[in-house]
């Protein structure tokens, strides 16, 4: 179990269903209990589990305990949030309205698509090596 525990990617997979499961979660909470609209809930929602995603990817799955770079580190991981967004939103379009699949399906591939991508673009963000944060200019 300590080796698994231990698994970068593993850590990753773990801490991105946990966000995604709290994301879904408020967006219940702020529209169905509190009363907030479906837009308005679905945006809290969202800036909230990136600052989530952030912390626990940082300190927990990537490991990285550095505080200097932690600013440009989270602008770098939000600018990636919002176009991941958009990515998003444009495979579910294509394939809920040009493919014609079921948005069930379009989903989850859309997610695992993305998620995919995150894990390098989050290990460039994540690793500790001044030379390579520089180079991106971070």
């Amino acid at each position: 179990m300590k080796q698994i525990l231990n698994n970068t990617f593993f850590r990753f997979v773990i801490v991105g269903g946990s966000v995604a499961t709290i994301q879904l979660s408020m967006v219940y909470v702020f529209h169905t209990i509190i009363g907030m609209t479906e837009i308005i809930s679905s945006v809290v929602a969202f800036i909230i589990s990136v600052l989530v995603n952030f912390s626990f990817q940082k300190f927990w799955s990537f490991q990285d305990l550095s505080r200097d770079k932690i600013k440009k580190q989270f602008s770098f991981f939000a600018l990636n949030a919002v176009v991941n967004l958009a990515i998003n939103s444009g495979i579910v379009y294509f394939g809920v309205h040009i493919l014609v699949l079921n948005i069930y399906v379009v989903q989850p591939l859309a997610l695992a698509i993305i998620a995919i991508f995150n894990f390098f673009i989050y290990k460039i963000i994540f690793r500790y090596n001044k030379d390579v944060l520089k180079d991106i200019n971070l």
